[in-house]
């Protein structure tokens, strides 16, 4: 048991002792998770709102004929007939609404993206500044394998703790969105978890390089390092 725990108190010691270069770590996570929720919900907001709208105006046949269209009985030309409920009206557009969502999700994912990018450069300089940390703790038996975990371990658990100062955040703007009247803003269970999943995704994959680059330090060149 011990075995597994140790990796994860020294990540924590690790962060916690560095208590600006872990803010910094988690700041582009933070902003990237928080544009993912708020653009997101503004989307799903905006599809919920028309969708509403037109099932609003009841169950009336809406006649689309070549050239023409017939509503409530007032047509504008003739021609071949298609006929389509309301229900039937507000499906086809919900679907077809339901790339915009994903495409502002896109967007923001960029950002958190970007964030990602800094988890990885801040790492590195934490590997640098750490080297003879990193050179004793080799010299009192520790494996190549416990420091990578270790400095991996960190990158995720910044990345998870800015994912969830993320979702607040953004889910703040977007109850102030809403309340002011501006727009309607819906966040949902999925927006979140994706958001968090993929902030943690991120964290993991652009902290696995500092993470091997720590693990492969020489232990002699570490322990001579300034």
């Amino acid at each position: 048991m011990k075995k597994w725990f140790e990796p994860l108190s020294t990540a924590w010691v690790g962060v916690v002792t560095h208590k600006l270069r872990s803010f910094l770590t988690m700041l582009g996570i933070v902003i990237g998770v928080a544009a993912v929720i708020v653009l997101m919900s503004i989307g799903r907001g905006a599809e919920a709102r028309i969708i509403s709208n037109i099932e609003s105006m009841g169950s009336d046949l809406i006649t689309i004929r070549p050239g023409a269209v017939t509503f409530g009985g007032v047509r504008s030309a003739t021609g071949g007939a298609a006929t389509l409920t309301m229900e039937e009206s507000a499906s086809t557009l919900s679907e077809a609404l339901g790339t915009r969502p994903l495409l502002l999700g896109d967007i923001a994912a960029i950002s958190l993206l970007v964030g990602g990018i800094g988890v990885m450069n801040i790492m590195l300089v934490s590997v640098l500044e750490r080297t003879r940390e990193i050179g004793i703790r080799k010299a009192l038996g520790a494996r190549d394998r416990d420091i990578w975990s270790q400095f991996l371990i960190e990158a995720a658990f910044l990345s998870f703790t800015g994912g969830i100062i993320g979702v607040i955040l953004g889910w703040a703007v977007s109850y102030l969105i809403s309340s002011t009247g501006l727009m309607t803003t819906v966040v949902s269970a999925d927006i979140v978890i994706l958001a968090v999943s993929v902030s943690v995704g991120i964290g993991l994959f652009f902290g696995f390089y500092p993470a091997w680059n720590a693990s492969r330090l020489n232990p002699i060149e570490a322990l001579r390092s300034e």
